[in-house]
């Protein structure tokens, strides 16, 4: 599964899938009704002229119809998330005002915000609200703990009312790099006013847990990240991330958690369903915890009707770009590799359960009638072998479009030293492989969904190649891992949308898609 992501605001992650409303004559994967889209595009329209008004009078400054060399901050199109010019040496393409302002107008409200067009849903249909702070001594080192309880839980009322309540069937997971799953217990919570028998005295609210706890609590350590959430089902969440590690990371970036959560009390919010949208990113890590799952998603009859099983990886990536709308890779390639693949990734779930749906169906029996469990496993193994790696070929199918719309020069899988393929080669292998070429003008590109301890592979793929450059997908990379890429003269390209999830002092070194395409030769 793709481990796509979503942009926080303040409250909440939004989709990063970008794009523009779907060609005429194609058709659309919203089910909403044609009356629903006129409506909403002349609304959009409206907004649209005002937001021009606002990028005239505010963001650009305009004088004499250039903006004015001191100002800072651009919006760029798609997305309304103001965009900052690196202080790297390179450049950047900067579109300019006048498509700026044709985009706001033509372009519906939601997707120039960033909304992608598919229905991931959104963390308000499954949660309630959420607290978070980071975790004290007090509640995790037994010689000082002050029981099975939080600490600093008052605000918890806003979301969990004035009454005395129990929440059972309530999980925990505990996160850290090193495990490749989290650990998982499930309890029973009670939140209770202990002064509740003495009416002359102010409420004291405690938020305790049983043992059932105990094995994930015994694995914290003060400082790390504890987000305790309530579902619309009525039972509680309770995730603990180790401190600095990619898990915290990525929880902070689905939950929108920004900035210092050290402090004694706990933030506590509501969940609003305006702001809380996912992308396939956010879904998959509720699916991973058991929050979610493919009966939450839509259906796409297109998709079912033209494809009776899985195709090959390119002919899926060639139609999932044909429905992921209009988009300008060459401008903005950052937002278009994230539509298609956010696009590529709806439509699958939607083409999975179907043949999975089917095979099912007909059972798991040996020839003597008994229950096939090998066969059963050996099913289910296949489902996530093939997400797996046709998450990976969807990445390499879109880039190399990408490329080719940039009319950037390049070669795939082909062998260098010691069998090792890189994924891709620049200008080409001929040249890699001509000793006189200037290795200076040679680049090799790893693309990888995930890195963990993976991105060691591409140090030795192409040894002409002193400074490596790989791509990923994955959030929130801690910063000791990073830092040992540096060391390693491997630098990272992550698309524009996920920088936010890394530090800021990562963010500076961090390369987007767009960084990464001005460095590389172009076809004469």
């Amino acid at each position: 599964m793709l481990p796509l992501v979503s942009i926080p605001n303040t409250h909440s992650s939004i989709s990063l899938a970008t794009g523009r409303e779907t060609p005429a004559g194609r058709p659309s994967i919203h089910s909403a009704s044609r009356t629903f889209h006129l409506f909403r595009s002349r609304v959009s329209w409206l907004i649209g002229v005002l937001l021009c008004f606002s990028v005239f009078t505010t963001t650009n400054r305009i004088t004499n119809g250039e903006p004015r060399s001191n100002s800072k901050t651009r919006i760029i199109p798609y997305t309304s998330t103001p965009y900052r010019p690196s202080t790297k040496k390179m450049g950047r393409r900067h579109p300019p005002l006048e498509k700026v302002i044709f985009f706001s107008i033509l372009c519906p409200v939601g997707h120039w915000r960033g909304r992608g067009i598919m229905e991931w849903g959104s963390l308000s249909k499954y949660f309630h609200g959420i607290g978070y702070k980071c975790l004290t001594a007090t509640e995790v080192d037994p010689s000082v703990s002050h029981g099975h309880e939080f600490q600093g839980i008052r605000r918890f009322r806003e979301i969990l009312g004035a009454d005395d309540r129990e929440f059972g069937n309530s999980l925990a997971f505990y996160f850290e790099d090193a495990i490749e799953e989290p650990d998982v217990a499930s309890f029973k919570m009670t939140w209770y006013d202990s002064r509740r028998n003495a009416p002359h005295r102010s409420a004291e609210y405690r938020l305790y847990y049983d043992v059932a706890l105990n094995p994930i609590i015994e694995k914290a350590c003060p400082g790390d990240l504890i987000v305790i959430a309530k579902k619309k089902d009525e039972s509680m969440v309770v995730l603990i991330c180790k401190a600095g590690s990619s898990a915290e990371a990525r929880i902070r970036f689905l939950f929108g958690i920004n900035g210092d959560a050290q402090g004694r009390l706990f933030n506590v919010r509501n969940i609003d369903e305006a702001d809380s949208n996912l992308d396939s990113f956010g879904f998959s890590l509720l699916e991973m915890l058991g929050i979610a799952g493919d009966s939450d998603l839509a259906s796409d009859d297109e998709v079912l009707s033209k494809f009776a099983t899985f195709p090959s990886t390119g002919e899926f990536s060639e139609y999932a770009r044909s429905r992921a709308g209009e988009t300008d890779p060459v401008s903005e390639p950052d937002a278009t590799l994230m539509l298609w693949l956010d696009t590529e990734e709806w439509l699958f779930r939607t083409l999975e359960r179907k043949v999975v749906a089917e095979r099912i169906e007909m059972g798991f029996l040996s020839p003597d009638g008994t229950t096939d469990v090998d066969g059963f496993i050996s099913f289910s193994l296949s489902v996530q072998n093939r997400r797996k790696s046709r998450a990976g070929r969807a990445l390499e199918n879109h880039l190399a479009e990408i490329f080719r719309k940039c009319k950037i020069p390049f070669d795939t899988q082909q062998i260098t030293e010691n069998k090792a393929k890189p994924d891709f080669i620049f200008p080409g292998i001929a040249e890699y492989r001509d000793e006189t070429f200037d290795p200076n003008n040679l680049y090799m590109l790893g693309a990888k969904t995930t890195c963990k301890d993976r991105w060691r592979q591409v140090l030795s793929e192409a040894e002409r190649i002193e400074r490596k450059h790989l791509l990923t997908l994955e959030p929130g990379i801690s910063s000791y891992q990073t830092d040992e890429m540096k060391a390693h003269k491997l630098s990272l390209v992550v698309p524009e949308s996920i920088h936010p999830s890394y530090a800021t002092d990562q963010r500076e070194w961090l390369l987007s898609l767009r960084d990464f395409i001005e460095l590389l030769p172009k076809q004469k």
